[in-house]
């Protein structure tokens, strides 16, 4: 929507697939660089299977994500509404300017 809405950009169709390809990257990088660095990191902690040694990897590496995801939509909403605001100003700006000079009185 953001692209679409306030970039004016129409995505090409290869590029759906490029940031699927990029995306999977990241979650394999993400799962095999930890374990070759410090070999076998993940193993049970009591409910399931996750990060055992360090609290703070696993608080980190579980909300970090969601901070991120959180704070980045904020932006790209608040830039959205920005744009949309910007647009409807100056489009309300040229009916009173087209009316005005059209002999219309308001």
């Amino acid at each position: 929507m953001l692209q679409v809405l306030a970039l004016r950009w129409r995505s090409p169709p290869k590029f759906a697939l490029v940031v699927l390809a990029i995306i999977w990257l990241v979650i394999l990088v993400l799962l095999i660089v930890p374990n070759v660095v410090q070999n076998n990191i993940y193993g049970p902690t009591g409910y399931w299977c996750w990060i055992r040694q360090s609290t703070i990897e696993q608080i980190g590496l579980e909300y970090i994500w969601m901070w991120l995801a959180a704070i980045l939509n904020a932006i790209a909403y608040i830039f959205l509404g920005c744009v949309i605001k910007r647009r409807n100003v100056k489009r309300k700006s040229t009916f009173i300017f087209s009316d005005t000079h059209a002999g219309r009185t308001n």
